[in-house]
């Protein structure tokens, strides 16, 4: 379109009018801008999608998308394979969404949001929810730091919480990404 647009400015133009306008630095810049505005449009194309719909392999419930892998890996290496896929490992905020989740694992053992990393006993979550006020669903006992150094929290049995070692490599990530995000 941007191309016709500027065929239809140069048949408008004088010979030597075209010869300015079409130098070789000029073709380059449109051919440049082009591309540019074409890798734009795909953005927002991809963005329009992934802002009403999951992708293909993605769960949707209530607003978000959810993922769950079946690596297993430690805390961070969890979060980050949710980082590269446009999202976060899953904040848990309402006994609906912790159903919905448990429905979907069982007993399979998955890294959530949830850690005390920075201050032990300061429980927080990756996208900032409040944990004083948020839901809960901790096994009865948990968080208990049982062999110390136990911040990050996992789905346990029937979805139920757990803390363990970050460094723990044998959970899988539940990703979360909000819907219109």
């Amino acid at each position: 379109m941007v191309i016709a647009l500027f065929i239809i400015v140069l048949s408008q133009k004088s010979p030597s009018q075209m010869a300015t306008m079409a130098s070789k630095t000029d073709l380059q810049s449109l051919d440049s801008t082009v591309g540019n505005l074409s890798l734009k449009m795909k953005q927002i194309e991809r963005d329009t999608k992934k802002a009403t719909t999951c992708e293909t392999g993605w769960q949707p419930f209530k607003g978000s998308c959810y993922f769950f892998t079946n690596l297993r890996s430690n805390w961070m290496k969890a979060r980050s394979s949710c980082v590269i896929k446009g999202a976060d490992l899953a904040v848990i905020t309402s006994e609906e969404e912790q159903n919905f989740i448990s429905r979907q694992t069982g007993d399979q053992p998955y890294w959530i949001g949830l850690n005390d990393i920075e201050e032990e006993g300061k429980w927080t979550w990756v996208d900032g929810t409040d944990y004083a006020s948020s839901y809960k669903a901790w096994m009865p006992n948990q968080p208990s730091d049982s062999d110390k150094n136990e911040d990050c929290a996992h789905l346990l049995s029937k979805g139920k919480w757990n803390d363990n070692k970050c460094s723990h490599a044998e959970l899988m990530a539940l990703c979360e990404k909000k819907l219109g995000a």
